[in-house]
């Protein structure tokens, strides 16, 4: 429905093989566009049930994207500020996951609890694409041979740059590790090319 200045989606429902979608939302006509959207998609892959929520708000131009994810294997949530007709489309992605586990998602990967931690946003032109805090910690380390990820933590200050991510003060605890002692502890600093 329209006014001809504001444009309603009162609710759009869409049925596939793996679930349900359904999506509502309101825009304005007129810039910056003001925006308001609700999203849910409840279905089941490989036999597990699942669930994903969508908020979004503020405008088009600068939308603030809210996920929350439900399921058996993970559940957290995803806040992202975008710039979708901007050359950097994401400004800030602030995540927080929890159960992940990876064996649940690829045949032959290890079996973890990882929890999934990221506090990512944009900086000034030239520098990182986006940059900020990232931690990873799992709940059930193992190791490999087991069938596990022999690592207890992960953490550092990760900047996506144009061609490689970089994570500073790299900090990877094993299982058993203690918090003041070297042993068990590697540190450092990573650079991935892309």
């Amino acid at each position: 429905a329209s006014d001809g200045r504001r444009h309603r989606l009162s609710a759009l429902a869409l049925t596939l093989p793996q679930g349900r979608a359904e999506l509502s939302g309101e825009l304005d006509g007129v810039s910056p566009f003001a925006l308001t959207a609700s999203g849910r998609f409840a279905g089941r892959q490989d036999g597990r049930a699942y669930a994903l929520s969508l908020q979004a708000d503020e405008t088009l131009l600068q939308p603030r994207i809210v996920l929350q994810a439900e399921g058996e294997g993970v559940h957290g949530q995803a806040q992202l500020l975008a710039a979708p007709f901007e050359p950097l489309p994401l400004r800030a992605l602030k995540l927080a996951l929890a159960e992940v586990n990876p064996a649940d998602f690829a045949a032959g990967a290890p079996r973890a609890a990882l929890v999934l931690e990221a506090d990512l946003a944009a900086r000034g032109a030239g520098e990182a694409l986006l940059a900020g805090p990232v931690r990873i910690t799992n709940r059930s380390p193992a190791a490999s041979d087991q069938g596990g990820i022999p690592v207890r933590a992960l953490a550092g200050n990760l900047a996506w740059r144009a061609g490689a991510v970089v994570i500073e003060a790299l900090d990877i605890r094993l299982p058993g590790a203690t918090a003041d002692a070297a042993e068990g502890r590697i540190t450092g600093r990573l650079t991935w090319a892309l």
